[in-house]
């Protein structure tokens, strides 16, 4: 369920790309109710109160649609959402508070030019204490780009070398013949000589971790109001009380954008 709509689909991964970040090992700020009270100056009584308070996230106001999720390698879509900056505000005492308990939650932010980033993550946002987080082989980054975008625009994690398509060396092929047909029921992606079904509205692009032993690590600082996973690799970070996020997916293609929304969903276990 997603903001009272229940819906189900299909499992579908995009690319895999994966490259270089920063390095997290060494930073790990967990904290539990005790200190959001200690550090927040609110009382943990009227913290219990304002979250019974939250209202229902209006559905102009989503960033994870169902035709997202349907594209995610996920075995379950049925999520809720548990936190926005829409409705709670740039407050990370709320934020930790709403998503406590979760182990399994998607982060998704929203950037001034309608990007999407994300991640979809497999451990708790907090555990002061404990050694850090590691989600494994499940957990993921993502990158969203709208149906609104360009004919040939990339997704936002799409590896460089993609850039490059089999209409460059094939003289006289019309590339929007092949991909953006009206009629057509599956995409061709000529990069990757690869063939999918056409959704409307959202090109997806997944990053697993390179990484065997450990995937990617979640990080999670109240003093520095920042949230993020890595691999040591590639990389999702979200700082500044939800106003920047960064992303990288090779040692040179770090970038950064400002947030317009940003959002945590849950699994939904109703």
């Amino acid at each position: 369920m997603l903001n009272g709509h229940h819906f189900t689909g299909g499992i579908e991964a995009g690319h895999l790309v994966q490259q270089p970040s920063f390095d997290m090992d060494n930073d790990y700020g967990f904290f539990e109710m005790d200190d959001l009270e200690e550090m927040t100056g609110t009382p943990r009584e009227t913290m219990a109160c304002e979250e019974n308070d939250r209202s229902v996230v209006d559905e102009s106001s989503q960033i994870l649609t169902p035709s997202i999720v349907e594209q995610l390698p996920l075995d379950v879509h049925n999520w809720e959402c548990l936190f926005s900056t829409t409705i709670d505000g740039p407050s990370f005492g709320t934020f930790m508070r709403n998503v406590r308990g979760h182990t399994r939650t998607i982060a998704v932010a929203k950037t001034e030019d309608g990007q999407i980033y994300g991640a979809y993550a497999t451990d708790p946002w907090s555990g002061r204490g404990r050694v850090a987080a590691r989600g494994g082989d499940t957990s993921f980054l993502f990158g969203v780009s709208q149906g609104s975008a360009k004919k040939g625009q990339m997704s936002p994690l799409a590896h460089p070398s993609s850039q490059a398509s089999l209409g460059s060396f094939i003289p006289g092929l019309d590339m929007n013949l092949m991909s953006t047909s009206p009629t057509s029921a599956i995409d061709f992606n000529m990069a990757n000589l690869s063939v999918s079904p056409k959704r409307a509205g959202a090109s997806i692009d997944i990053v697993k971790s390179t990484s065997t032993t450990c995937g990617f690590k979640q990080v999670c600082q109240l003093g520095n109001k920042f949230i993020g996973m890595s691999d040591g690799e590639a990389s999702f970070t979200v700082e500044s009380s939800f106003t920047r996020v960064s992303t990288q997916s090779t040692s040179k293609d770090r970038k950064e954008f400002d947030i317009v929304e940003f959002e945590v969903y849950g699994l939904n276990e109703g």
